[in-house]
């Protein structure tokens, strides 16, 4: 099969901060002279239009995992002919296992999840270790993985046995938003903490350093965005430390919401005992609030400790507390660590300038044919 100027890239088109991602990295393709291919979740849009470009087709399945997607797939490399499949989260497998089999030179996935530490003590371990055994499989046929932290290629090393040479570490990144960008923030009565309510995330941990800092900030208010099975419990915790006029659970909310009130914050605390790289850290750091965060996955490679916020260890609300006090404490201090969050954001995470270098990279492999052997 001979292959042209063609690159096949799988998403979900719909407003995320990671469909923002490919849609501005297909954009930059068009813009070089690629043709583009979207391929997306058939359940989420009725966009369809192959004379365009970028062309959008949408898999059969509301999640790619079927043969008729396969079969879906093979139709489209046969007809497109494409030097480079780019997939993501559910079409991964499918994208990979078709291509490889078409002997599509280029083939790339991101990388963006970390998996749960906890996994070992789970009573599905069998089902949990073919789920690795089928990962390893898939990532034997990829020609590049893209994980979105360093703290990724390690996983992706001693746990689905992906050599060095083929992983490249790409950060997630944000469109910029000057519109909600706040050079100083004076009232140190709001916090805000975003996030599903599941363990992972660490709300317990931060209800109980909440009942430390109203101690010495009585009218300091923390609301967390989100919603997820750890309610009931997390609002019992509330309850019984009388967290009830200082913390508020306002469930799920647009995202626009979300990020005026992160704007409008005076810093984001995120505890979670393990992540991979929050777009919520992000998120503050692109408006320019600092961050009280977990030291843990891929947050270190975000957060300059001292300088955009504080890092602090897993699952102690001691710690916890002492940080968030001490950023109470100095407005001075705060908005100091607000401008430094914006400056780094701007330098390492703004969509546009990352997309480019990013693209470059991408031409790169398929210019000098940068392949290795199956």
């Amino acid at each position: 099969m001979s292959y042209n100027k063609t690159i096949f890239i799988a998403f979900t088109l719909n407003t995320s901060a990671i469909a923002d991602y490919y849609r501005a990295l297909t954009n930059a393709f068009v813009e070089r002279g690629y043709q583009v291919v979207i391929i997306t979740d058939g359940q989420r849009t009725h966009k369809a239009s192959e004379d365009t470009n970028p062309a959008i087709h949408t898999w059969p399945s509301k999640r790619p995992t079927k043969l008729t997607d396969a079969r879906f797939l093979m139709n489209l490399i046969k007809r497109y002919k494409p030097v480079l499949v780019f997939s993501n989260f559910g079409a991964d497998n499918i994208s990979m296992i078709v291509s490889w089999l078409l002997r599509v030179p280029l083939r790339f996935v991101t990388y963006h999840t970390m998996l749960d530490p906890e996994n070992e003590r789970k009573p599905n371990k069998v089902e949990i270790f073919l789920q690795i055994l089928r990962k390893r499989f898939v990532f034997r046929l990829i020609t590049m993985v893209l994980p979105v932290a360093d703290a990724l290629k390690s996983e992706l090393s001693t746990v689905f046995c992906v050599p060095e040479e083929r992983m490249q570490v790409f950060y997630n990144t944000l469109a910029a938003r000057p519109d909600l960008f706040k050079k100083e923030l004076k009232s140190t009565t709001q916090l805000i903490s975003a996030g599903g309510l599941c363990l992972g995330k660490g709300h317990d941990i931060l209800i109980n350093a909440m009942a430390t800092v109203t101690k010495e900030y009585p009218q300091v208010k923390l609301t967390i965005y989100g919603e997820g099975r750890e309610r009931p419990k997390l609002e019992g915790m509330i309850d019984k430390l009388k967290l009830q006029h200082n913390m508020e659970l306002t469930g799920l909310v647009s995202h626009e919401t979300v990020m005026k009130a992160i704007s409008n914050a005076y810093a984001l605390i995120h505890p979670s005992r393990y992540e991979a790289f929050p777009y919520s850290v992000l998120e503050a750091l692109s408006v320019g609030t600092p961050i009280v965060a977990s030291a843990v996955g891929g947050i270190p490679e975000i957060i300059r400790d001292g300088t955009d916020g504080f890092l602090v260890p897993p699952g102690d609300p001691f710690i916890l507390a002492e940080r968030i006090c001490l950023l109470l404490s100095s407005t001075k201090l705060r908005n100091s660590m607000g401008q430094s969050c914006h400056t780094r954001f701007e330098e390492t995470f703004e969509l546009n300038l990352a997309i480019q270098n990013q693209v470059n990279w991408f031409e790169q492999k398929i210019h000098r044919g940068t392949l290795f052997e199956r």
